[in-house]
């Protein structure tokens, strides 16, 4: 019979060597790997949606060529208002960078029954193969500070004056 002490001192053993070896998500190397290839543009296309079926709202989008599109929606009835822009490398280093640090194609919010007239703020990105869809709640968005964060530099990559 084994003792517990020496079951739990492999155990443990076992576990801080499993956890030193751990390695990255397959989608932040993917996404480190088109940074350091310099084909961000190529390899990344990505839509950030906040927008409400009534009230409106503002939705991103960067195509694999590097074009950035701010379509800001106005509440029903109302046209719309687009703003593009072609990304620099240097931009698009950013952005990749912004979803490693909120790690945003980790799905963090628990499914819930929405309150009165609330929305869901998407964001959803293809790098090479790999891609990822996530959301918020938009009344949570500056609380939780993952999907702003992407809003935020994205809104940054526009030209002084877009709305």
């Amino acid at each position: 019979m084994r003792s517990p002490v020496i079951f739990l001192a492999i155990l443990l053993s076992s576990l801080l060597s499993a956890s030193s070896l751990a390695k990255q998500s397959p989608m932040d190397s993917t996404l480190e790997r088109a940074q350091a290839q310099s084909r961000t543009y190529s390899a990344l296309q990505l839509i950030l949606d906040d927008v409400h079926p009534l009230w409106g709202g503002v939705r991103f989008e960067v195509s694999s060529s590097g074009l950035l599109t701010r379509i800001d929606v106005p509440r029903q009835g109302q046209e719309s208002v687009v703003n593009r822009v072609q990304l620099d490398d240097r931009q698009a280093d950013t952005l990749v960078q912004t979803l490693q640090d909120v790690q945003a194609w980790k799905q963090r919010v628990a499914e819930r029954t929405p309150v009165h007239d609330e929305s869901r703020a998407t964001l959803t990105f293809l790098v090479g193969r790999l891609d990822a869809e996530v959301w918020e709640w938009s009344n949570d968005l500056v609380q939780n500070d993952r999907l702003i964060r992407v809003q935020h530099a994205l809104n940054r990559m526009l030209p002084a004056g877009a709305p």
